[in-house]
């Protein structure tokens, strides 16, 4: 009995990295995009949230304070902006880069913008958040009882 030796030829092994590279360029993008999405879903999830969180803090203390007391969400670029005062402001950020800007207008009101325009984060969330410029009533006048 003559045993010979068993090997891939050169070409095999040719067609099999073909068709590893034309599977990872299917798949890698897909990937990158599925965690852009989640990290989307996180922000608009979170834009609600703090919104929530600051208006309940608003009925519940009477007032504004600052961010990291009113909610628990870490997004913000400054969380010791103290909104009690006029024009306090801080940026939200979506990934690492800052989208909106949150902005104590007075009398218990709060002003939500986009101030990025030019990540494509940035543009995703607004569109698919649906947050524009918009100011948020939490107290004085502007509030029907």
């Amino acid at each position: 009995m003559i045993r010979t030796k068993r090997a891939f030829t050169m070409i095999e092994l040719i067609f099999v990295i073909v068709i590893l590279g034309t599977l990872a360029s299917i798949v890698i993008p897909r990937l990158a995009s599925t965690r852009d999405d989640a990290e989307i879903a996180r922000a608009c999830a979170n834009i609600t949230r703090a919104l929530s969180d600051m208006a309940s803090y608003r009925v519940s203390q009477a007032n504004f304070s600052i961010i990291s007391q009113m909610t628990d969400i870490r997004d913000f670029s400054t969380p010791s902006a103290n909104f009690a005062d006029e024009n306090a402001t801080t940026n939200f950020k979506v990934g690492s880069v800052e989208c909106l800007e949150f902005k104590s207008v007075g009398d218990g009101n709060i002003s939500v913008k986009f101030i990025n325009f030019t990540d494509n984060l940035c543009i995703r969330v607004k569109e698919l958040c649906g947050k524009s410029a918009k100011v948020y009533k939490f107290g004085g006048s502007g509030v029907k009882m």
